[in-house]
């Protein structure tokens, strides 16, 4: 699927589909620098329906 990465000036960064198909399943990402520098990640899956799944988030810091 196309995605498509939308840049904030406060650093954040969305990734979405350039456009959702009816009937096929879709992720949205959003990428930011936390002040500590760590670089947090929330990605919400969902399903053909367009209905959440899932979401997650995840923590990376330096030298992990």
């Amino acid at each position: 699927m196309n995605q498509s990465n939308h840049f904030f000036p406060d650093g954040i960064i969305l990734r979405c589909p350039e456009r959702i198909i009816p009937g096929q399943a879709f992720s949205i990402q959003v990428v930011w620098l936390f002040k500590d520098e760590s670089l947090q990640t929330m990605t919400a899956i969902y399903n053909n329906k367009a209905q959440l799944i899932s979401i997650t988030h995840q923590t990376l810091t330096p030298g992990d």
